[in-house]
């Protein structure tokens, strides 16, 4: 998907934008535990993409970048840290492996 990224905000047609506005509507009615996680991979995979990229840049074209993705960023982080309080998703939250792998626990 990194490759795919690259080529489509290279291309003007493209709206990266809306894709990331559906991408993030898509993973927040996500029902069951497993698939927002499945979808908070692929986020993974444009972060990383994002990140790379800013490297690579010149400042002038690192803080376009920046500037194209901060609300979208923005809204990302903020609903990621809504969906880990407990008090809001707690039924959720429960359902996530909470497996010790310690041997040194008793």
């Amino acid at each position: 998907m990194k490759n795919h990224l690259r080529r489509f905000e290279n291309d003007a047609r493209f709206l990266i934008l809306e894709f990331l506005s559906l991408l993030f509507k898509y993973t927040f009615d996500q029902p069951r535990i497993d698939d927002y996680l499945e979808c908070l991979e692929i986020w993974t995979v444009c972060l990383d993409y994002i990140g790379g990229t800013l490297g690579s840049r010149s400042t002038i074209d690192t803080q376009i970048v920046v500037s194209r993705y901060r609300e979208a960023l923005n809204a990302l982080a903020v609903e990621v840290l809504s969906h880990v309080q407990f008090r809001r998703y707690q039924q959720n939250l429960e359902e996530l492996d909470d497996e010790i792998l310690d041997d040194n626990v008793s």
